[in-house]
């Protein structure tokens, strides 16, 4: 929008975009949400409102990620909540919904995270080698703020 706010260039990115990864149903959605808030707008005001929805867009994404995290924590531990803080908890995800996915915790390590916020040991695997989950047991103390604001 920086560069050319003109309704050629958001179809040529949108295009572009969508073509990097043309299964992830978020993405698509982001992109459908991101040509809504700009496409009737006057090319000056494009970029600021792209901003203004991004951000909207980030602080849903992490509100979404920390609920996924306490449900998820319950259904990691059976749904019985009894482990104690330092107990180890076990979780094998099969996706790569992380920080690469999504903003802050993630969709299928969320749940990691709120174990460990709950004192919990967590210690996780993935199914899928491009994900590696695995270390992030070791990043837990590392977790980075969400950044959703930065224009």
């Amino acid at each position: 929008m920086r560069a050319d706010a003109s309704d050629e260039a958001m179809e040529r990115a949108y295009a572009a975009l969508l073509a990097t990864r043309p299964t992830a149903i978020n993405l698509k959605w982001a992109l459908d949400e991101m040509m809504a808030a700009l496409r009737n707008r006057p090319r000056q005001e494009r970029v600021a409102a792209a901003y203004r929805r991004a951000a909207e867009i980030c602080d849903e994404d992490v509100a979404i990620n920390q609920a996924i995290g306490r449900h998820g924590l319950c259904a990691d531990r059976g749904g019985r909540g009894q482990e104690k803080p330092g107990e180890r908890v076990n979780v094998l995800t099969h996706c790569n919904a992380g920080w690469l996915a999504t903003v802050d915790v993630g969709t299928a390590t969320a749940p990691i995270y709120a174990a460990h916020d709950q004192g919990c040991r967590s210690m996780s695997g993935s199914t899928r080698p491009t994900a590696q989950p695995g270390r992030l047991a070791h990043r837990l103390g590392a977790r980075p703020a969400p950044a959703c604001r930065t224009p």
